[in-house]
């Protein structure tokens, strides 16, 4: 049976009722017991399944592919089957427990399926798929890992101990592909390391500039993908900023992608207490793109996903949906977004108008049917 988030809800009920209980048992003199501990999901998890697999899904509720990948899999006949013989947890990310336990697991984007076993008495993953594109490639990827009983290989080498003295692509960039991959194994720390000595070197970062498209592109990825790990998974938010900040300025950044890099600084930003500089930065990234919708949407996002608690989120990202859906009635994405401004403010009716228009144009779309039903059962 596949067991889902109830599990670790329940796990919290039945600590707080034994905490309780053992309080009310103590006579007077006694000295009171400390609260057990909540049992780490995963190795509960791994207990659960016995000799079969355990698969973890670390998502968020306004994850959109995490949205898809419920709606379209895992909540349908087809998933249960699927998980059928095995254990199934989910990782709420935005939990204590469950962004704890995301990034032991090295979970750096939403969703992400990883598939663990107990082999010789440890914990070893034998398998991860990032993200959702659809149900037949996801069942596909999946029923694969679940036959598999050796654990994941990140890199086809060992990853090196340093850097390779020479600055060209050819010998730079398998270390960067492999540190990047690295940074979802055991050897993470070690392979950030690697990145961020390529990153702060001037002369490498001056060269990397300079390699083709397709090289530069990898850069890309390997140091977005540092700074993800910096964030979510080391919680060193302000070496993230440093991190978003370098690519955002990097001349092999392409300007499409740049919006992105200052979106994730002003995040990391946010996270590591300093909420000013992350608004100075979306502000000054905004200043550059007067009258651009794509780049206004951009910011209302992050206001809505990020800043509806700073004093600032809320009316400035009403300001940016409410000339975006001028410009652009037909953009879903700003309507919905509107909604989860106006219900996070209590305004339920308008919110669910809102949602609606999304759905209007967007009918298929799992997190638009998910906000509707919440939204139509919110204040009544």
């Amino acid at each position: 049976m596949v067991h889902r988030r109830m599990d670790l809800l329940l796990a919290a009920l039945l600590a707080g009722a034994m905490t309780a209980c053992a309080a009310a048992q103590g006579g007077a003199g006694s000295a009171a017991a400390a609260p057990a501990a909540a049992p780490d999901p995963v190795d509960a998890g791994l207990a659960d399944a016995g000799a079969g697999a355990l698969v973890v899904v670390a998502a968020a509720d306004w994850c959109e592919p995490c949205n898809e990948l419920h709606h379209r899999f895992l909540d349908t006949p087809a998933g249960q089957q699927a998980l059928a013989g095995h254990t199934y947890r989910e990782l709420d990310v935005d939990t204590p427990a469950g962004g704890a336990a995301a990034a032991e697991l090295r979970i750096l984007g939403y969703p992400s399926t990883v598939v663990l076993r107990r082999i010789a008495g440890q914990r070893v993953e034998v398998g991860r798929i990032e993200g959702f594109d659809s149900a037949a490639e996801y069942a596909a990827t999946l029923k694969e890992l679940l036959t598999r009983t050796t654990p994941v290989a990140w890199c086809a080498q060992p990853l090196p101990p340093g850097l390779p003295p020479a600055h060209t692509a050819v010998e730079t960039l398998p270390v960067l592909r492999c540190a990047a991959d690295s940074l979802r194994g055991p050897d993470a720390q070690r392979a950030a390391d690697l990145l961020r000595t390529f990153a702060g070197d001037p002369v490498r970062w001056s060269a990397a500039a300079t390699w083709d498209d397709s090289a530069r592109l990898d850069v890309l990825a390997a140091i977005r993908l540092l700074g993800r790990y910096q964030t979510r998974v080391a919680r060193d938010h302000m070496a993230c900023a440093t991190t978003f900040g370098a690519l955002a300025t990097f001349a092999g950044t392409p300007d499409k992608s740049r919006g992105g890099m200052h979106y994730w600084r002003a995040r990391c930003l946010l996270r590591g207490g300093q909420p000013d500089t992350a608004q100075a930065e979306l502000r000054g990234y905004l200043a550059g793109r007067p009258g651009d919708a794509q780049a206004a949407e951009l910011v209302a996002d992050f206001l809505v996903h990020e800043a509806l608690g700073q004093p600032w989120g809320p009316p400035w990202a009403l300001e940016l949906l409410g000339g975006i859906v001028q410009q652009k009635p037909d953009d879903h994405w700003a309507h919905y977004l509107m909604g989860a401004v106006l219900a996070r403010a209590g305004r339920m009716e308008e919110a669910r108008a809102a949602v609606a228009k999304a759905l209007a144009l967007k009918p298929e779309s799992a997190i638009y049917l998910r906000h509707r039903d919440r939204w139509a059962a919110a204040g009544k």
